[in-house]
């Protein structure tokens, strides 16, 4: 659980076409995000398809590992 004061979402990329992906999962879930990806010029980036989704779950839904950033 975040510390109070502390936001939920952390943006994994700032960059434009991440920012659609998330967009697109809080107004869709993971089917809008999902979308919005296809939707964006090839080749596209798996990897950021899937850290983008990651990066919109709540803490308490998929906290972090220590270690993995």
């Amino acid at each position: 659980m975040p510390s109070p004061g502390e936001g939920y979402v952390a943006a994994a990329r700032g960059d434009a076409e991440a920012f659609k992906l998330q967009a697109a999962y809080l107004g869709h879930g993971a089917a809008g995000a999902v979308e919005a990806w296809l939707r964006l010029p090839a080749p596209r980036d798996e990897e950021m398809l899937l850290t983008s989704i990651e990066a919109m779950y709540p803490a308490w839904l998929a906290p972090v590992m220590k270690g993995s950033t």
